[in-house]
């Protein structure tokens, strides 16, 4: 995602390899709504980097159709479906989603809202109270936090992801509303 500017707000990898940027956490594209642990599987963690062996454990969100589309001034609207599917290749959910966009250039701000509904298809869907989901934003290296160490995460199913240190170029830090300081960057407040 890029700013009104064209500055990259979001990593690009896996979607496009970037020289410096980190290749962790394949499952981080940018903006994404999933969850870990949905009737026991993990939309969440779920990336091509899966071995074959443990793919049974995790689902997977396909895209279906863009529904409609619409641009007037600085607004536009995109309506999608997907569904999230079992490694049996059942449906679970169906989900439509509406993204709003809105940008204000005198302000210089851009405002994406999403708003999403998932409907189960014909059983319970249980989401278990877990560390990782729904809505997620993977920054550009440029706004991590700055790290000197390298990290190795593990998830819930025993995989091993390394990050390395940052680096000079990172110089994230953030700020809630009333001013409180906050380390925030695309792996640390992350861990799987």
């Amino acid at each position: 995602m890029n700013t009104i500017d064209g500055i990259t707000v979001t990593r690009s990898y896996p979607i496009k390899l970037i020289a410096g940027e980190r290749t962790d956490h394949p499952h981080h594209t940018g903006i994404w709504l999933n969850y870990e642990s949905v009737n026991g599987l993990d939309f969440w963690n779920n990336s091509t980097a899966i071995p074959v062996e443990k793919r049974d454990h995790y689902g997977t969100i396909i895209h279906q159709q863009i529904v409609s589309k619409k641009a007037s001034g600085n607004k536009a609207i995109l309506v999608t479906k997907a569904i999230w599917v079992r490694p049996d290749n059942k449906t679970l959910l169906d989900e439509l989603t509406t993204f709003n966009f809105s940008a204000d250039t005198k302000a210089n701000n851009f405002i994406i809202d999403r708003i999403t509904t998932l409907t189960a298809k014909d059983s319970t869907v249980i989401f278990k109270d877990v560390k990782d989901g729904m809505f997620a934003i993977r920054v550009a290296r440029e706004l991590e936090l700055p790290s000197k160490e390298k990290t190795s995460f593990v998830d819930d199913k025993g995989n091993v992801t390394t990050v390395a240190p940052s680096g000079a170029d990172a110089t994230g830090m953030y700020y809630s509303s009333n001013g409180a300081k906050e380390i925030l960057s695309g792996v640390q407040k992350e861990s799987g």
